[in-house]
């Protein structure tokens, strides 16, 4: 059963009694008062047009209830179809029955016929359009009834969060597809960036391949340092665990024991098989007892030293003699670099011409692990 919401709400009863008078005095309208003087039942009409209209309201609200919780399907689209589908459904059966109820009065105290031109020319629309209005709204605002029923609230605030959620749904679909159309641009750009690194990046080849090719026709290790340093020496990574052999300047041998001298400074312990792969290295001299030196980053030209008779010091390339100067003092540097005069001839032998056509650039790609 239906449950009262709001009898005394002062908009419905205002409503009710407006509805009343024009159901009963809109045809005499502008001079109501007459038909009231001339017509003795008219003042109770009016007042039994009042109750009748609340059962036409409950009606009305029991009808729109079981709509709405059967789910059927006009109801739910939201449009003109289903907006024709539940005036036809409440007001229609509602205007039949108080056709019913006027003829059965209407007869009882007059000979005349109801169905007349003149009551469908003139009072009927007071009824009709009213009726119609208000089924009209409440297919929109159905909470605003006068009756509610058990679930109706609850079923209604369901539809309402379920309305929230389709259009945060929506709103989602929609962040989505923008994100995916920014990820489709950023992904094209990144795509031409790379076809405009690559294309660098074969220029460079190129070029790379063009250096290397000069060494192996010229055998100047000069040339060679310049392929290593720009291709493998510009961007070092961490200089830890697995090394290739580009990344030693000098090998020190302290007690036996072997320590490597790195191109950013770092000294690290050389492991067994490290020690083995280093040593058997052919751009590794034996320039004194305890240092063997990486030829790559030696220049060809011996310098004396002053009162060292017979003893030469070896010239680092600039670059990587500085970078050894940040960490090591200049007189440790120059006493890993001395040639002594018994080890000089391995030195002055690294460099001549038919020993450096038998030099393989590949073996400073070899690696090893500290």
């Amino acid at each position: 059963m239906g449950k009262l919401i709001s009898l005394f709400n002062c908009y419905y009863f205002i409503g009710i009694f407006i509805f009343a008078l024009m159901v009963n005095l809109g045809s005499a309208w502008p001079y109501p008062m007459s038909r009231l003087e001339r017509d003795p039942i008219m003042a109770g009409t009016i007042a039994a047009t009042i109750p009748l209209t609340v059962l036409y309201l409950y009606f009305i609200a029991l009808i729109s209830h079981r709509l709405r919780s059967s789910g059927n399907r006009f109801v739910k689209q939201r449009d003109g179809t289903g907006l024709v589908f539940f005036v036809s459904c409440t007001a229609l059966p509602i205007w039949l029955c108080h056709l019913l109820v006027l003829y059965f009065t209407f007869t009882a105290v007059s000979a005349k016929s109801l169905f007349s031109s003149a009551y469908f020319a003139a009072d009927f629309w007071f009824f009709a359009i009213p009726l119609i209005s208000y089924c009209s709204y409440l297919y929109f605002y159905p909470l605003n009834a006068l009756f509610t029923f058990k679930n109706s609230r609850v079923l209604e605030e369901e539809q309402r969060v379920l309305r929230r959620q389709i259009g945060s749904l929506t709103t989602t679909c929609e962040d989505l597809s923008a994100a995916k159309r920014r990820m489709r641009n950023e992904r094209d750009e990144l795509l031409r960036t790379k076809e405009v690194l690559s294309a660098r990046l074969s220029v460079l080849e190129s070029r790379e391949s063009e250096v290397l090719q000069l060494w192996r026709q010229e055998r100047s290790v000069d040339v060679l340092f310049t392929y290593f340093q720009q291709a493998y020496l510009q961007y070092l990574p961490d200089l830890e665990g697995d090394l290739c052999m580009y990344h030693i300047v000098l090998v020190q041998k302290s007690e036996g024991v072997y320590f490597v001298i790195l191109v950013n400074g770092m000294k690290m312990l050389l492991n067994g098989e490290g020690q083995l792969k280093v040593l058997a290295n052919p751009w590794f001299v034996n320039t004194s007892q305890n240092v063997l030196v990486n030829m790559l980053f030696c220049k060809k030209e011996l310098i004396g030293i002053p009162n060292r008779q017979g003893n030469k010091l070896l010239q680092l390339r600039p670059p990587y003699r500085t970078s050894l100067e940040e960490v090591y003092t200049c007189s440790k540097l120059d006493g890993w670099l001395i040639s002594t005069r018994r080890l000089k001839d391995n030195f002055i032998g690294f460099w001549d011409y038919n020993n450096l056509r038998k030099m393989d650039e590949s073996r400073l790609l070899e690696r090893f692990n500290i």
